[in-house]
């Protein structure tokens, strides 16, 4: 008995390069979840996109005084900071406004308070209306519930302009050529 024609068998082989990148993605995507250093690597190629991300679904809000330690609390401010120290980081503060959480939209504010004060007034009459609620770590590491308004008066209150530009610079002494 010989064997049938290829064409007769039950199945195909699927094509080689799809299934290697299929498996290549899921590969990375399972690595990201697991290794917390990947994080760190994508920060070091990328510092400006990797911080937008991170600020974009940020899921607590912390002033500028936080803790300098980079953890799991600590990383929307250390990547404040960093886009902060960037040139030209104005507009991507302004898309934080709008398309972040609601914790990325008060550091999207931070920043642009910062940088662009004519272009943070609309942004933070907006959010002084802003009922929904938001997770606020407070120099104790404490975390209270509270609300974007109530975080964003706070912002727009004198002293947190002058803290934003010591912490900046700190960031910027801290990490040289790398922050910009």
């Amino acid at each position: 008995m010989s064997a049938p024609p290829r064409g007769d068998l039950l199945f195909n082989r699927p094509p080689f390069i799809p299934v290697a990148l299929s498996f290549a993605a899921i590969l990375l995507a399972v690595l990201l979840l697991l290794n917390p250093s990947l994080d760190s690597f994508l920060e070091a190629i990328a510092p400006r996109t990797h911080a937008l991300n991170t600020l974009r679904s940020a899921t607590h809000f912390m002033g500028p005084n936080a803790s300098d330690e980079v953890g799991f609390m600590q990383r929307p401010v250390h990547a404040w900071r960093v886009l902060a120290a960037t040139p030209n980081a104005s507009p991507d503060f302004a898309r934080l406004t709008s398309e972040g959480s609601p914790a990325g939209q008060l550091f999207g504010l931070a920043g642009l308070l910062l940088t662009d004060t004519l272009a943070a007034r609309p942004v933070l009459e907006r959010l002084l209306r802003d009922s929904t609620h938001v997770h606020l770590i407070t120099p104790c590491e404490t975390v209270e519930e509270t609300t974007v308004r109530a975080i964003a008066a706070e912002i727009g209150g004198p002293g947190w302009v002058q803290a934003m530009r010591d912490s900046v610079a700190r960031c910027k002494q801290e990490h040289g050529a790398s922050a910009g």
